[in-house]
């Protein structure tokens, strides 16, 4: 028994955080050749991460029994995630999912607090590093936006971690945050607000906070904070109806679109672009995302999508798509039950992030997708403990340790 809880504690103390904090820094300028590009330090990164991946089967394998009423679930969710990826060639995400599976012994909480606090030290780290000179700073320039990079590879990264990290906070906090705590994020946010002039993230991040005292003054009066968070479950899917349509209806004629288009940062015409060019799939086709970097700055061969939904719909496919939503629908619906509102505006507003971000999906800054280890948890069955002694009473017919 020792050497399972010490490989356990292992795999959460060290082995994770390796993972999490080896995948930040492929995000940095360390990760990048200064005339673009991959540089050694990257295969260096990326060859930690394989190797994490191969201890994670290892160590998933040696602890996973699936209860035979969870089976069905577990095979036609994995079944459809393993296609789509395959189809569209997505080895980041499937490898991802050796770890995902791993981390089914531990409760979210823990895991989410491991990944909060290596995206918060990596973050302090690197922006310092790149305001005191020691790593490269690249600035762009557009028009009237002077935007730093503050030493990752693009400028928005920094401001959407901050996003994902006060979010973390709160629900790590199980709501109870402190005004001087809240003042502190503001700072932080404001404070990459100013040297990176990314509007989105900002505003999501300041509603965020400012919602922080709202929701502390419902839980007071459960009643209402109760009726409020039901609403909460139809986030996903709204959220993704309201993504796509502003997205496949957009009009370049129509002076609302127009508006619109322009406050989203030319958004709604490359989604739109996407759909027009790349269709929509069942099970997703592959693609080859070209957006801006530390090297590329203009439109030439440009089609990113800054939506997260859009994203998965053209890459993995209608199918993903609704899988995902209904994944995300069942965590809140299950968070609400079990009275964790805290974690059901979490998720909502991370939802409502989704239309103009792409992070939904990416378990580099989203520390939420580790949520989903408790869905896998009630299918999977436990492994009886070789070392503890057994008894059975007639009375309940229940497992007894004999201390």
């Amino acid at each position: 028994m020792k050497n399972k809880v010490s490989l356990q504690k292992i795999y959460i103390n060290y082995i994770f955080p390796i993972y999490v904090i080896s995948n930040i820094l492929t995000s940095t300028i360390l990760a990048f050749a200064p005339e673009g590009g991959t540089n050694h330090f990257r295969m260096v990164l990326k060859m930690i991460r394989y190797a994490i991946y191969i201890v994670s089967i290892f160590y998933a394998s040696s602890r996973w029994r699936v209860k035979k009423q969870g089976l069905i679930y577990a095979l036609v969710i994995s079944t459809v995630v393993l296609v789509s990826l395959v189809v569209n060639h997505n080895v980041q995400i499937i490898c991802s999912m050796f770890v995902f599976w791993a981390l089914t012994d531990y409760p979210w909480e823990t895991i989410m607090k491991k990944h909060y606090q290596w995206l918060l030290t990596v973050l302090l780290v690197i922006v310092s590093l790149s305001q005191i000179g020691i790593i490269q700073d690249f600035i762009r320039n557009e028009k009237n936006r002077q935007r730093h990079f503050l030493g990752f590879n693009w400028t928005t990264y920094a401001p959407i971690i901050c996003f994902f990290i006060v979010v973390s906070f709160f629900c790590l906090k199980k709501g109870s945050v402190r005004l001087f705590q809240l003042v502190l994020f503001m700072a932080l946010a404001t404070i990459l607000y100013i040297l990176t002039v990314t509007r989105l993230a900002y505003v999501m991040t300041v509603l965020f906070i400012l919602f922080v005292p709202v929701y502390n003054y419902l839980e007071k009066r459960k009643k209402y904070l109760k009726l409020l968070t039901s609403f909460t479950v139809f986030a996903p899917f709204l959220c993704a109806a309201v993504a796509i349509a502003i997205h496949a209806l957009y009009n370049p004629g129509s002076p609302f679109f127009v508006k619109l288009n322009a406050l989203l940062s030319h958004r709604l015409y490359f989604g739109y672009q996407g759909i027009t060019n790349y269709g929509i799939k069942m099970i997703g086709q592959p693609i080859e995302w070209k957006g801006f970097d530390m090297t590329v700055w203009t439109f030439d061969d440009y089609n990113y999508i800054d939506c997260s939904y859009l994203h998965i719909l053209l890459e993995y496919g209608v199918i993903f798509l609704l899988v995902f939503c209904i994944l995300l629908t069942l965590g809140i619906r299950q968070a609400y039950k079990k009275n964790k509102y805290y974690l059901c505006w979490a998720l909502c507003f991370i939802c409502i992030l989704g239309i103009t971000e792409t992070w939904l999906l990416n378990f580099t800054f989203n520390p939420f997708l580790w949520c989903g280890v408790s869905f896998f948890q009630g299918i999977k069955r436990q492994i009886p403990d070789p070392d503890k002694k057994y008894t059975l009473t007639i009375r309940n017919m229940s497992e007894k340790v004999v201390k």
